[in-house]
């Protein structure tokens, strides 16, 4: 009963993004037609491509054509490049999908032993360093962490290269800017949680009965936590992927964000039509995932949310 509930909770966020983007585009000042015809067409060309788009329907035909559309796996044609766009979006996806990858990699190797160590010798040095770390992570914008790791690790030492995406090296410094952020949260909300657990009663009693620290941690420690963290990690795999737009531009990235820009720049609203609809089945798809293991590990979650 969950898993169907998960499930048609994700289908119902799908249909409001697909609706969402379906509203958006047609709000937008200008005609599509407008777009994707040289300059100075004339008014039976716009009539004709709008006829060819099913503009001259009305909204609820339109609404009809979309889905079917979508449902044949048609997300329209991109004027810009000269090609299907949702063919467009997957040639650009591996590059975003990386730096997400580096960030959240980078995020989890610092994230967890600091907040672990934290929560278990609070009020020492580290934990006082990793409440600034926290602060600093929270408060500095992604931008412009992007533009000092450049300054200094780019052009100042010129360990690393400036922008580009051909090798690892040119995600190393976008992924530790995208990954600041997460880093503060990750950081915060594993010490918390270690706190809280550590303070349980059947934690003093299992010490109490002798229990070695690794087998407490083991049984009884690390199970508790790992659903808040677990958690939290989702929610950030969605900041990474807004952050990803301006982590992109700054690095010069060939990715989404980047083709985002450009398809929102040009008008290209196929692009941006089957981006956002990539986008949102994946979060789905990411979320629906999370939650399962959530209430894997916590069977409390089940019967909560039934």
């Amino acid at each position: 009963m969950f898993v169907v509930k998960r499930l048609i909770q994700g289908v119902g966020v799908l249909v409001a993004a697909l609706l969402f983007i379906f509203i958006l585009v047609r709000l937008v000042p200008g005609s599509p037609a407008e777009v994707m015809l040289p300059p100075g067409a004339s008014d039976e060309a716009i009539q004709a491509m709008n006829q060819q788009l099913g503009l001259d329907k009305s909204l609820p035909e339109q609404l009809l054509l979309f889905v079917s559309d979508l449902a044949r796996g048609d997300f329209g044609y991109s004027h810009r490049y000269g090609r299907a766009a949702i063919a467009v979006v997957l040639e650009k996806a591996p590059v975003t999908f990386k730096l997400i990858l580096g960030a959240a990699l980078i995020s989890t190797l610092i994230s967890l032993p600091l907040g672990i160590y934290s929560a278990v010798r609070p009020g020492s040095l580290l934990d006082n360093a990793s409440l600034l770390i926290v602060l600093a992570g929270q408060s500095v914008p992604t931008f412009w962490l992007g533009l000092v790791f450049i300054l200094i690790f780019a052009i100042q030492l010129g360990w690393l290269p400036t922008s580009g995406g051909g090798s690892w090296k040119h995600y190393v410094l976008p992924s530790l800017s995208l990954a600041a952020w997460t880093v503060a949260v990750q950081t915060r909300i594993t010490r918390v949680s270690f706190m809280e657990v550590l303070s349980e009663p059947y934690i003093t009693v299992a010490r109490s009965k002798g229990l070695p620290s690794w087998l407490l941690y083991v049984r009884h420690v690390f199970p508790n936590v790992a659903p808040p963290i677990l958690m939290v990690m989702g929610v950030e795999f969605g900041y990474m992927v807004g952050g990803a737009v301006i982590t992109e531009v700054v690095f010069g990235l060939p990715g989404l964000g980047a083709l985002a820009l450009d398809a929102i720049t040009l008008r290209d609203y196929s692009v941006v039509q089957a981006m956002v609809i990539f986008v949102a089945t994946i979060l789905v798809i990411l979320n629906l995932v999370i939650d399962l293991l959530h209430a894997y590990l916590d069977p409390r979650i089940r019967s909560f949310r039934r």
